[in-house]
């Protein structure tokens, strides 16, 4: 099956590693810094697949829910 992440592109799920969101990597600039490079200024969504980095303008939050056959990830929005 293929995800759709946004800017027409996808990715398939059995390479998909994590859905992650681009703010959150920012804030910890030590830990993830072989990540930041990779983030344009408008991305919202980081996708890890096993052998690429994808970023894209669309919430991450949209693109876990369009997957919808998550059954063992844990992620949370603020409310």
């Amino acid at each position: 099956m293929f995800v759709h992440i946004g800017d027409r592109k996808t990715v398939s799920d059995k390479h998909l590693i994590a859905i992650l969101n681009c703010e959150t990597i920012i804030k910890s600039p030590e830990l993830n810094s072989d990540f930041i490079d990779k983030i344009g200024k408008e991305d919202k969504t980081m996708a890890l697949c096993s052998h690429s980095i994808i970023t894209t303008k669309v919430s991450s939050y949209t693109v876990i829910k369009r997957y919808g056959h998550i059954t063992d990830a844990v992620w949370s929005k603020k409310v």
